[in-house]
């Protein structure tokens, strides 16, 4: 019972699952996507350590959905763009306003406008907010739980692989699923509820 346990404390704290969240995080060893693509010298289809660089850096990588997802420094492109008055081919700071406002840019491939539409699409250890609600995944481990908030609204988790391994799934704002009986998602991808 303590190692089940253990692996749902583990999954919960250790996971670095985001939900539709594209943003250089750069590496676990503590160094930048700049210092790794630009001073370093790797490549987006290098790996540093544990890393894919292309999964830590997808925004340096262009390896984004089209979605804007604003400045390193926080600000929207909202705000660049009409409070700011940057323009699409304006840079801020690091960022190429373009790709960090490919939406508002009108840069995004037709390919991509389709978006995500299964969680083998996705890089691993990544949680999607699909456009009709569903949650995709994609894990290399096997899942024993997990939890996510849904900021701005409130909801509900049902079905998917998640039901279909006999999850428990609770909550409003606050999605908590498990199993009693230390049932899990075999590693994998799919959708989640």
């Amino acid at each position: 019972m303590f190692s089940k346990i253990l692996k749902i404390y583990l999954l919960v704290c250790l996971s670095s699952f985001a939900l539709s969240q594209c943003e250089d995080s750069g590496s676990s060893a503590g160094f930048s996507c700049d210092q790794l693509l630009n001073s370093f010298g790797f490549t987006c289809e290098d790996e540093f350590g544990p890393d894919n660089i292309v999964d830590i850096c997808p925004v340096s990588c262009d390896a984004c959905e089209c979605e804007d997802v604003g400045s390193s420094a926080g600000f929207s492109c909202d705000q660049l763009l009409n409070s700011f008055g940057f323009t699409c081919e304006d840079e801020f700071g690091p960022d190429n306003i373009v790709d960090i406002c490919p939406e508002s840019c009108s840069a995004c491939d037709d390919e991509e406008e389709e978006g995500i539409t299964d969680g083998c699409d996705l890089p691993e250890y990544t949680f999607y907010l699909g456009e009709n609600g569903e949650v995709f995944y994609n894990s290399p481990e096997d899942i024993y739980g997990f939890q996510f908030d849904i900021d701005g609204a409130s909801g509900s988790g049902s079905g998917g692989d998640a039901a279909a391994a006999g999850f428990q799934i609770s909550g409003s704002t606050t999605i908590l699923a498990f199993s009693f009986s230390g049932a899990s998602i075999s590693a994998g991808c799919g959708t989640l509820v």
